[in-house]
């Protein structure tokens, strides 16, 4: 499933464009660098934090998409977090996301936990009093397998770079952000095995060469209709707005 901080997913792509808080991370490089409205010191921090369990409400249970119900996929998690620092112009932050879920084989007694991680280590600089911001970071990938005979990991990480355009005198903001190829081309652990044909197995699972996250160009807008409350900033305090 496609899973992602509540507001991003509400609003899809948009919110390369609004690239508020935490939740922005995931969309925009820059976000570390947006002050919220209310932000009016000089320094600022957040963290926020999140866990899901989503309900399987039908019996179709096709794991691999095959074809046929030759895995039981059950017991799925969902946790996300992150933590921003602002100081002035600059901010900073990680935000980091798991899928975890258990696969059950008719050939195998225990189940195969497979937990697979995405990572956002990002900072940024406002410029122009946060009219322009821009960011850039590392983004990186896990994906673990946890078979009754085999414990193996894949990782890799790529960067990324994001703006963000707000200007003061028109309700509305642009962002872009583009990701690089994530390929996770090497493992650590033991335990996998070949069988006779020569495929390389973790338990009931074949093993991947490589694992990759595609490259990336995401652009937004968001546009506020109504009355514009006045923004906060790190540079005056709020008698001088």
């Amino acid at each position: 499933p496609l899973l992602a901080p509540n507001r991003v997913a509400s609003m899809g792509g948009a919110y390369a464009g609004y690239a508020q808080g935490i939740d922005g991370f995931v969309s925009n490089a820059a976000s570390p660098a947006v002050r919220h409205p209310n932000s009016l010191t000089w320094w600022d921090q957040d963290i926020d934090a999140s866990i899901s369990f989503p309900l399987r409400l039908t019996d179709n249970n096709d794991f691999d998409n095959s074809g046929d119900l030759d895995a039981d996929y059950s017991n799925f998690i969902y946790l996300s977090g992150g933590l921003q620092l602002q100081a002035g112009p600059f901010g900073t932050g990680f935000f980091g996301d798991l899928q975890r879920y258990e696969l059950s084989f008719a050939n195998e007694e225990d189940a195969t936990v497979v937990t697979v991680g995405r990572y956002h280590l990002l900072v940024g600089w406002g410029f122009l009093n946060h009219q322009l911001n821009v960011g850039l970071g590392l983004r990186a990938m896990t994906l673990s397998i946890e078979a009754p005979t085999a414990d193996l990991t894949f990782a890799g990480f790529s960067p990324q770079v994001g703006i963000l355009v707000r200007p003061d005198w028109m309700p509305f903001r642009i962002g872009a952000t583009y990701r690089h190829q994530v390929a996770a081309n090497f493992s650590i652990g033991s335990g996998q095995s070949t069988d006779e044909l020569g495929v390389v197995r973790a338990g009931a699972l074949v093993i991947p060469s490589n694992v990759e996250l595609p490259w990336e160009l995401e652009i937004g807008a968001a546009v506020q209709g109504g009355a514009r409350p006045r923004r906060g900033g790190a540079q005056a305090p709020a008698e001088g707005r």
